[in-house]
């Protein structure tokens, strides 16, 4: 599989990310890509935009949304088909 670089994350450290927060947050805001951020060699956190944030957040709402309706069409296909799988 090819990678291109803007499929590779964002990395940094913890303590570069401490030498120039500032610098960080202008890169997260302007690309509205996750970054990483590692302390001893392993992922510790994930920094995000605010916007991607509430993006994602909206997602899951909505994905949570479509899970139910589909349960519930489900649920529906059954009683009409005169079983009852549990569904209330």
């Amino acid at each position: 599989m090819k990678y291109k670089m803007s499929d590779l994350p964002n990395i940094v450290s913890i303590s570069d990310f401490r030498q120039d927060v500032a610098k960080f947050l202008t890169q997260v805001h302007d690309s509205r890509d996750p970054w990483v951020i590692t302390q001893r060699c392993r992922a510790a956190a994930v920094m995000l935009s605010v916007e991607s944030y509430e993006q994602a957040e909206r997602d899951k709402e909505l994905w949570r949304l479509l899970a139910r309706g589909e349960r519930e069409i489900g649920c529906r296909n059954w009683v009409w088909s005169g079983l009852n799988p549990g569904c209330s």
